[in-house]
């Protein structure tokens, strides 16, 4: 630009009003965003990590009135491109019956309640939705029954039936370009393979260990990891594929266990039960390390997701309520609580469902949704 005269010219004179014009309305904009609609807005999953001036709240929630499921569910969600489909079961056992929702958590699956499958008694629910398709699978005495249902819950194929005796809430993915179902049993974790056209193929990976109480999977990139926990230790394993795996494991148990990636690194996080609370531990792809966080005294079944930015954990704190939050860079957690539920301990699921953590959970005051997000403290 050219240099500016002593006594500027009409058409200098235009640009400096211009120029003053731009700078009152950005003044405007900074001093006035309130009344411009700015305060206030939900700054949605992904906005922030939970720090002091952003901290997680309750932010939605849904209430089925006609939705009834028994206290002692076992809630089991797979997020769908639509919302989310919720499956339970009753622990003391039944059938396995479930519901759709949208990402907002409205009901699309009708006022009632839909029973997919019978013949059990049923006891414990799994569900994912993967290759476009919907997953669930059941457990019924030490057998696991593998299902595809439909969108509309209507009608069921079943493609396992697995000799087993524990399936994480993962019940399907991928071990790059295999379908896998990892379980385990008295003697160890098996991973169980289908082919592209979801048929039972023979068992080609089983890792040895003692009696096993509790697993999970959860994708690690392209390839899966899975956890599982015995009386006093806790075993990792990264599959990838359905015949080869690396793993390590720790002198404790890690019971009620989760896990989740952040889909861009090889660091996982690990939730688990222990003696004095819910713990956190870290995975750095295939190792499980010694040290773990204490995040909750006296707490338990923990939950734990990513949703694109950062990890949500939960749990029912030492009185039973549910708690939630994000996790922050120092290995704590920002917590809210989710007021007045207070389900059993399988009764409730996190989830991410249209980009948002989602709690849907059965209690003695029904069936409900409750969106988290994090807002300005």
């Amino acid at each position: 630009m050219g240099s500016w005269s002593v006594f500027p010219s009409k058409a200098q004179r235009a640009t400096l009003e211009i120029m003053g014009r731009l700078y009152l309305l950005v003044m405007v904009l900074v001093a006035g965003c309130g009344r411009l609609g700015f305060d206030g807005m939900d700054p949605g999953p992904g906005s922030g990590s939970g720090t002091a001036n952003l901290v997680p709240a309750v932010c939605g929630a849904q209430s089925y009135t006609s939705i009834a499921a028994a206290l002692d569910s076992d809630v089991s969600v797979a997020p769908t491109p639509t919302g989310a489909a919720v499956f339970v079961v009753p622990t003391s056992g039944g059938n396995l019956r479930g519901f759709t929702v949208d990402v907002d958590g409205n009901l699309t699956s009708g006022a009632a309640i839909k029973t997919v499958r019978t013949g059990g008694p049923f006891t414990a629910s799994a569900a994912t939705y993967v290759d476009n398709t919907l997953i669930a699978a059941v457990t019924s005495s030490g057998r696991f029954l593998i299902h595809i249902i439909p969108p509309d819950l209507s009608t069921y194929t079943e493609i396992g039936n697995i000799g087993d005796e524990h399936i994480g809430k993962n019940p399907l993915l991928h071990a790059n370009a295999d379908r896998i179902t990892p379980t385990s049993c008295s003697s160890g974790m098996d991973v169980n393979p289908f082919d592209n056209a979801w048929t039972p193929q023979t068992l080609q990976l089983s890792v040895t260990t003692p009696q096993t109480t509790f697993v999970a999977a959860t994708p690690l990139g392209s390839e899966a990891l899975v956890a599982w926990s015995t009386a006093d230790q806790c075993y990792v394993e990264r599959l990838t594929n359905l015949a080869t795996g690396f793993g390590s494991s720790q002198p404790w148990s890690c019971s009620a266990l989760r896990l989740a990636n952040d889909m861009t690194t090889t660091m996982s996080k690990i939730v688990f039960e222990a003696t004095d609370g819910v713990r956190l531990g870290t995975i750095a792809s295939d190792q499980l390390d010694g040290s773990t966080t204490l995040v909750a005294a006296g707490a338990t079944s923990p939950r734990i997701a990513f949703d694109g930015t950062q990890y949500w954990i939960s749990y029912l704190d030492a009185s039973g309520t549910i708690t939630a939050g994000t996790l922050q860079s120092d290995g704590t957690v920002m917590t809210t609580q989710v007021s007045g539920t207070s389900p059993q301990h399988d009764a409730y699921e996190l989830a991410i469902v249209g980009g948002a953590p989602w709690i849907y959970s059965v209690d003695t005051t029904g069936t409900a949704a409750s969106k988290l997000c994090l807002v300005p403290n």
